[in-house]
């Protein structure tokens, strides 16, 4: 309970008519009072005229006192000074006679004091006042007024057997909330009563009724009658400010999640749930107190480091507690996840425009799960989820290190040296982002959350441009979403790509805020505009799918999330498809209908017998499983699998039908029944490494003949004769429908080239006649369902040119992008060549005209995109001596890339045991590696790995992608580096002799400063310099403490920032 003095509350004691309170007298250092002459106490000449106190007003601590020579008597001309006494205490005040009233200061409160006046004339005093008693006010406690909220009474458990009226009544006689009071209690039994307040309060309000209470030493324990208020809504609309003025269409709106048909209908979402039970960590700039979100909030915890400050002039570290760090909590790491703002007064490229605070860690809670039909501001997605707040960004924005311990902590990971967190979430939110390829580090907390069954949900960014170049968006295993209009249209500022999952309203969205421009002053709401609005839409869907069964894995709540969805509309102006914003419209699911979305194996043989194992939703008690329209024998089932044995079937892929009570689901093409494999041909000559318009031989497509490693390229075949190869590409136009190719009329699976350059005008991305190109114009290339570690390369075939290349990923796609170069006029052939991991080559060639000069590309980003390069690099058995192929394919990327700086990865392949032969034999290869991309000019950042190798083939190679950054954007690595991250082997110390290990690897004027920091959880610990350092030291000291057999990857603490526009 906080005591507070009335400093607006003064009694006056006794006041003349006319007479105003005084203003406070400057004191006279006194004379010496004892060389004065006392009167006589006789009024005589001799003795000069003394005031008469005619008032005081008393404080708690002071007494200001008024004083008048009489009556319509003008000061004496004779008298020089006023000596004021103050008993207890002996306080004497000497003041000049020109004053006429004095404040008297550092009293007790609740005292009584005597007081009187004398005046002095010259060194004769006169006759002293009649003594005038004053005492000063008791403290006063200021009770803060109540807040309207929906609690109206308390359940009281008493510890005896006792009068339950009277000793209820006693312990709340004196309430801390103003106005409010105990108007009934009614005895429940069992030293129960209910205690009815006497009128609703916040639960906040409540909750310090309930500490007032609770500390009566009777009571046991003092409770929330827990009335469910939200049940009662769902079939009418909430009262909730926002909703009623119909400003929530990212939960009502015609491609809004679809909480309800419009903001006057409401339909079953909110019925069947509203999130109870689960937690969303919020990885923002914290939290503020909000009637919204106060009763929603769980511990949460603050992961902002301190640091050296910068975008805020006056600022003493770059950790905003420093404002007060009573409030809101030490520097750097602390349990206090309050948000102090994040105002910056400094324009700069790192530090873009400087504003007032975003309260940005507020607004995407409220989104998520913002209290609902509580009469005020705005509604949540998931209104009975609970907010864990984690504080990972501040004016600064906000470093990987603390991002990835903030992702650790969240999902219930340890990070040393903080306690362990009680309510690991369920789902957690990152509407933040940094450009370039995802973090090792972040990539390796996120595994962790997800492993633990946290889903991770992220802004896709603001940039208008790829997204798969901006982490966490690239990151596997996350949910990246797209941001849309009330339109449906992409926002304009939203990045778009393969890597998008899905799309979600971000444009126009309502939600809590506070009215602070610095420092936090009050809740309100505002209107933002971002994929940070996006993100926490999908989070709160998925809150209310993790409500259902917290069993649930992150890849069965995004398959529900993408069974759900609506399909995107055309005609916007900017519309999206399921190529550049995911698989739809982001809608909440309604129905607890059955959904199958995985099934292990995914092949088995012809005669049946195979035993698998079908994942998914809601799949308890199955009516049947079929394949192919043959029922299987289902062995086991619960809420999120099957077991079931295959029955005989025909060689092919067949649908795997799942149906339950509440409905079916379909596995299109689920399971593929295989032949028995024959005896493999002999392998015959031919089959080419990619020319022109040639296609491989009917032999080479069923026995693929050796191929060389390095694709060569031949004369551009004649632009009528374009081929393909059937089977392993298509051309589609944009929305998404086959194209005929050329003559030849293939419209083969897989393969999608777009890009806003390519094609004519309303003719979508391909048609039957030369595209007409310019030099500058981006041309994208997407590929879907390839063979994994599948190598793709880009020509045009009259230099010939590499213009692009590409690895098919762990998801079975790839996507990369070129500029096209400046060439002399006329036709040119652009070629696309796809090497599989077996050695056989597919081609596809187009046509077309190159004239004019370079022009903006229409609706591209204004930032220029990231130049992507990815190489195979296969080297003999045994062996980590780089091949001439292989030397030829590294320059090449050299050449692209050592203009710009460059980050990537180098994966080097183990066998399937892991020895350390094998281990070290892909040590050494990816080092031969990145030494010679270093002899040729290219000082890469480059994080490592060695996975098992999935063939043969692969054992002996090592896959090399790597792109430029882009430095025009705002949010790019800072000129300075602090820190790196490193992560150290399982069972090895990050240290050796107290010294950081790998440090004896770095060069030595580096060395000397660099100390082992903090432990991010997971193995991974910040390596801090002793000053910052430039970019480039930093990656060579990554680079040079990765030569550690100890270490598994080291790299830069890269800088983050929200996902919040003004557009």
């Amino acid at each position: 309970m906080h005591l507070r003095f009335g400093t607006a509350i003064g009694v006056v004691l006794l006041l003349s008519a006319g007479i105003a309170a005084p203003a406070s007298a400057s004191e006279v250092p006194p004379s010496s009072l004892d060389s004065l002459t006392q009167c006589d106490g006789t009024e005589s000449e001799a003795c000069p005229l003394s005031p008469a106190i005619s008032a005081i007003t008393a404080t708690q601590t002071s007494l200001t006192v008024a004083w008048t020579w009489g009556e319509d008597t003008p000061t004496p001309a004779d008298v020089s000074h006023v000596i004021l006494r103050v008993t207890p205490g002996d306080i004497e005040k000497v003041l000049p006679v020109s004053e006429s009233s004095a404040v008297i200061t550092g009293l007790e409160p609740n005292t009584e004091y005597t007081l009187t006046a004398q005046s002095a004339a010259g060194n004769q005093l006169g006759i002293e006042s009649e003594p005038f008693g004053a005492t000063t006010l008791n403290l006063v406690q200021v009770k803060p007024t109540s807040t309207p909220g929906p609690v109206e009474n308390l359940i009281v458990t008493l510890k005896s057997e006792q009068a339950v009226e009277s000793t209820v009544t006693s312990a709340s006689s004196d309430l801390p909330i103003a106005d409010v009071s105990v108007t009934q209690t009614q005895d429940l039994g069992s030293g129960n009563a209910l205690v009815e307040l006497s009128s609703g309060v916040s639960d906040s309000d409540a909750q310090s009724i309930i500490d007032e209470i609770k500390s009566d030493p009777n009571v046991a324990s003092v409770e929330f009658n827990k009335r469910v208020f939200l049940n009662a809504f769902p079939s009418t609309p909430p009262n909730d400010t926002e909703w009623v003025a119909d400003q929530m269409w990212g939960l009502y709106g015609t491609y809004g999640v679809g909480i309800a048909a419009d903001k006057d209908t409401m339909n079953a979402v909110w019925n069947a749930n509203q999130g109870s039970g689960t937690v969303v960590a919020v990885l923002d700039t914290g939290s503020t107190v909000h009637p919204d979100l106060d009763s929603n909030y769980v511990a949460g915890y603050d992961f902002v480091s301190s640091a050296s400050p910068s975008c805020r002039s006056g600022a003493t570290d770059s950790d905003g507690d420093y404002v007060d760090t009573s409030t809101y909590g030490a520097l750097g790491w602390d349990n206090n996840p309050l948000d102090p703002g994040d105002w910056t007064t400094v324009t700069s490229a790192s530090c873009g425009n400087a504003g007032n605070s975003s309260w940005h860690g507020t607004h995407v809670a409220g989104t998520i799960a913002a209290v609902t039909d509580n009469g005020q501001y705005v509604a949540g997605v998931a209104p009975l989820a609970q907010i864990q707040p984690v504080r990972v960004l501040s004016f600064a924005g906000g470093g990987s290190a603390d991002i990835i311990a903030g992702i650790s902590w969240a999902s219930g990971g340890t990070v040393t040296g903080v306690a362990a967190n009680a309510t690991p979430a369920d789902v957690i939110n990152m509407s933040l982002g940094g450009l370039g390829a995802c973090p090792s580090g972040i990539q390796t907390s996120i595994d962790a959350a997800i492993a633990a069954g946290s889903v991770v949900v992220v802004s896709a960014g603001n940039s208008n441009a790829e997204a798969a170049n901006y982490f966490p968006a690239n990151c596997t295993g996350v949910i990246s979403v797209a941001a849309l209009t009330s339109t449906g249209a992409r926002a304009s500022y939203s990045n778009y790509g393969a890597s998008v999952d899905i799309a979600a309203p971000g444009s126009g969205i309502y939600s809590t805020m506070n009215t602070g421009a610095t420092l936090p002053v009050g809740p309100t709401v505002a209107s933002y505009n971002g994929t940070s609005m996006a993100a926490p839409h999908v989070a709160g869907v998925a809150a209310l799918i993790k409500s259902v069964s917290s069993a649930y894995t992150p890849a069965q709540v995004l398959g529900q999330i993408q069974s759900a969805v609506a399909a995107f509309p055309t005609g916007t102006g900017n519309d999206c498809t399921t190529s550049t914003c995911g698989s739809g419209v982001l809608r909440a699911p309604t129905t607890t209908g059955p959904g199958a979305n995985t099934i292990t194996p995914s092949s088995g043989t012809t005669a049946g017998g195979t035993s698998v194992v079908i994942g998914g939703w809601n799949l308890t008690s199955p009516t049947s499983v079929t394949f192919d329209g043959v029922a299987a024998t289902v062995t086991a089932s619960s809420l999120n699998s099957i077991t079931a044995t295959t029955p005989a079937g025909s060689a092919g892929a067949v649908n795997v039908v799942v149906t339950t009570t509440a409905g079916s689901s379909t596995l299109i093409s689920g399971f593929t029944y295989a032949s028995p494999t024959p005896p493999a041909p002999a392998p015959s000559s031919g089959g080419g490494g990619g020319g022109g318009g040639g296609s491989s031989s009917s032999s080479a497509e069923s026995a693929p003949a050796p191929v060389s490693d390095e694709i060569t390229v031949t004369e551009p075949p004649v632009l009528s004769n374009q081929v393909s190869t059937p089977g392993a590409f298509s051309v589609v136009n944009a929305d998404g429908t086959p194209v005929a190719l050329r003559a030849a009329d293939l419209t083969p699976s897989g393969f999608t080239i777009a890009g806003s350059d390519w094609g004519v005008s309303g003719a979508g991305a391909l048609n039957s006649t030369n595209q007409t190109l310019t030099p500058g114009n981006v041309i994208s290339l997407q590929g879907e369902n390839l063979q994994r570690l599948t190598t793709v390369g880009v020509y045009i075939l009259s230099e010939p040119t590499l213009v692009a290349s590409a690895i098919v990923t762990y998801d079975n796609d790839f996507t990369t992008s070129f500029a096209v170069p400046a060439l002399p006029a006329g036709e040119h052939t652009l070629q696309i060549n796809v090497v599989r991991q077996g050695g056989a080559v597919n081609s596809l060639a187009l046509g077309f005209t190159l004239a004019g000069n370079a022009a903006a590309t229409p609706g591209a980003p204004t930032s220029a995109s990231p130049t992507e390069m990815a190489s195979l690099i296969v080297f003999k058995a045994g062996s980590a001596t780089l091949t001439k192929t292989a030397k030829i394919r590294l320059k090449r990327t050299a050449n692209t890339l050592k203009r710009n700086e460059a980050r990537g990865t180098v994966t080097s392949f183990v066998n399937k045991r892991g020895t350390a032969p094998s281990k070290k034999l892909a040590a050494a290869r990816t080092a031969a590696v990145k030494k010679y991309l270093k002899s040729q000019g290219l000082d890469a950042t480059v994080s490592t790995s060695y996975p098992s190798a999935p063939t043969k083939r692969m054992l002996r190679s090592s896959v090399v992608l790597l792109s430029s950054a882009i430095n025009s954007y705002t949010n790019s690595a800072p000129e300075s580096v602090s820190s790196l991250i490193v992560r150290y082997r399982s069972g090895v110390s990050p240290s050796i002799n107290g010294k950081v290990r790998g440090i004896n690897f770095v060069t030595a004027n580096v060395a000397k400063g660099l100390t082992l920091g903090t432990s991010l959880g997971l193995r991974m610990y910040t390596v801090d310099f002793a000053a910052p350092v430039s970019k480039a030291v930093a990656q060579r000291t990554a680079a040079q403490i990765s030569r550690s057999k100890g270490v598994e990857f080291a790299e830069l603490n890269l800088p983050v920032s929200t996902n919040i526009t003004t557009n």
